[in-house]
């Protein structure tokens, strides 16, 4: 999901109440490699559920990513990776 709270009816009030964890999370979550990370707080600014926050780097709270890579894309140092954290999903499969 790339859905940010100004396009996105659903997502905002969810984010607002504490509650973005009902959005449905992707098969990834955000991991921060510090000694790449230079503490530019880019990915902070575009985290939508809070997940990141700055200290000398960049964190992740594991129970607030949902795994939708936004932070990764403007990380500029890439010091950002997604990794698999659940199995692909099995529907369709026989």
């Amino acid at each position: 999901c790339n859905c940010c709270p100004c396009c996105c009816f659903a997502f905002k009030p969810l984010v607002d109440a504490g509650l973005a964890g009902l959005m449905a999370p992707s098969r990834y979550q955000a991991v921060i490699d510090p000694a790449a990370c230079d503490g530019c707080g880019l990915c902070v600014d575009r985290c939508r559920t809070g997940a990141l926050s700055l200290q000398d780097h960049a964190e992740v709270d594991a129970k607030k990513c949902i795994g939708c890579g936004l932070c990764m894309f403007v990380c500029g140092p890439d010091a950002i990776s997604m990794n698999q954290i659940r199995p692909a999903s099995f529907i369709g499969k026989k």
